[in-house]
């Protein structure tokens, strides 16, 4: 008969190989829609915000929207530094997860 402390040992590691199986399908899923061309409404959003000429100009459109601007502004940096394509965008958003 098992002691308890091997029955609990047993399922910390079933609950490990389960949580680290789904946080690496998960990232096989997000790093494969990187390279899929369809955006979605909010993805335009952004691209249309990071599209703004200045800053201010940038701030002025953020304010129809709901959502905090911190994030805009870490994607128009890097945007400067990688491009403002549907990829670079992509991965802008995965790399925070």
């Amino acid at each position: 008969m098992k002691s308890r402390s091997g029955i609990a040992a047993g399922n910390n590691k079933l609950f490990s190989v389960l949580i680290w199986g789904t946080v690496i399908f998960f990232s096989i899923l997000y790093i494969s829609l990187i390279f899929n061309d369809n955006l979605w409404t909010d993805e335009v959003f952004t691209m249309t915000a990071l599209n703004k000429k200045s800053v201010g100009e940038m701030v002025a459109y953020l304010i129809t929207d709901v959502h905090p601007p911190l994030y805009y502004f870490y994607t128009r940096v890097f945007h400067f530094f990688f491009g403002n394509s549907v990829q670079a965008q992509k991965i802008a958003s995965i790399i925070p997860m």
